[in-house]
């Protein structure tokens, strides 16, 4: 069931995460604009890698929809109340408090809702915004381990191979 859902197929496969890979990754990483898009470029053994929201939609095998990057807010608290998550709220109306422990971020809240009502979404537009968002912080941290990996793998094209550098 879950593989018919958006984003199915990327969390329902196994994918065998390797630090060494990730950690080549980000420390070569560095990113370019093309137009409106964002490219994250790398190296990964002297193999050059490119994450993007095509090379996501290609490995991750996401059926993303480009024109919905957006839902109401009312829609997004009427599924997450459904599944019984609470809102927090202050003074009888919810909240836009950002860092509040169990706040969860407005753009989570739209995949969460995309992949529990089955609404098409462009699951790679948030992976990738996200992805920048980390790259511009100080300390940026590991995030999408598993996605990541998948990205650079398909590139790397090991034909089912596991070398000793992993």
């Amino acid at each position: 069931m879950l593989k018919q859902r958006p984003l199915g197929h990327a969390i329902s496969t196994h994918v065998t995460i390797y630090p060494t890979l990730l950690q080549e990754f980000w420390w070569n990483v560095e990113t370019i604009y093309r137009g409106t898009s964002m490219w994250i470029r790398s190296k990964v053994m002297n193999r050059g890698i490119i994450l993007n929201e095509e090379t996501l939609i290609d490995a991750l095998q996401l059926n993303d929809d480009p024109d919905t990057t957006f839902f109401p807010r009312e829609k997004l608290e009427e599924t997450l109340r459904e599944m019984s998550y609470r809102i927090p709220t202050f003074r009888g109306r919810s909240t836009n408090l950002i860092g509040h422990f169990n706040e969860l971020s407005y753009r989570f809240m739209e995949v969460v809702h995309a992949v529990v009502q089955v609404k098409p979404y462009n699951f790679s537009k948030f992976l990738m915004r996200d992805l920048e968002a980390n790259m511009h912080t100080r300390q940026p941290f590991l995030i999408f381990c598993r996605f990541v990996t998948k990205v650079i793998t398909s590139q790397l094209d090991f034909g089912g191979v596991t070398y000793w550098y992993l």
